[in-house]
């Protein structure tokens, strides 16, 4: 169940044993800084956050699992697409630079690394959108 009302996400589960929900992300932000939310893949315990920075020239992937009643991050790296070549390397797009909609490099830990290496990073599925309409004191309610 998924409390994301306002700009904050809250995500909960029913733990069976003892009766109780469980707190899996408590009040995450989306919805600013190029973060439209976060999806997950049905029946596999995995939640995606795919977000923007710098009107969208980098691109950031992040992949969580649910185990055991807590989230983890999937990776524990930083996995992000470069939309323009940072030929000075200063991380931003200068005026000598162009941007394109295809990724033009790719980097894991800010090391750059293939395409075919960044893919290896990515969970490939069809994701849905985290939404919900209950509060945890409402889902507790209908419980």
């Amino acid at each position: 169940m998924v409390d994301n009302r306002g700009f904050n996400l809250s995500v909960y589960t029913y733990n069976r044993t003892s009766g109780k929900l469980v707190t899996l992300i408590d009040e995450w932000g989306y919805g600013a800084a190029g973060n439209p939310g976060y999806e997950y893949e049905p029946g596999r315990n995995v939640i995606r956050n795919v977000s923007t920075q710098q009107a969208g020239t980098q691109t950031y992937y992040a992949y969580y699992m649910i185990d055991n009643g807590k989230i983890l991050n999937y990776f524990g790296v930083d996995v992000y697409a470069l939309h323009y070549e940072d030929k000075n390397g200063n991380g931003v797009l200068d005026s000598d630079e162009s941007y394109s909609e295809e990724p033009v490099a790719y980097f894991v830990d800010g090391k750059e690394v293939s395409e075919e290496e960044f893919e290896s990073y990515c969970i490939s599925g069809n994701y849905e959108p985290l939404m919900g309409e209950l509060t945890v004191d409402e889902l507790e309610a209908e419980l």
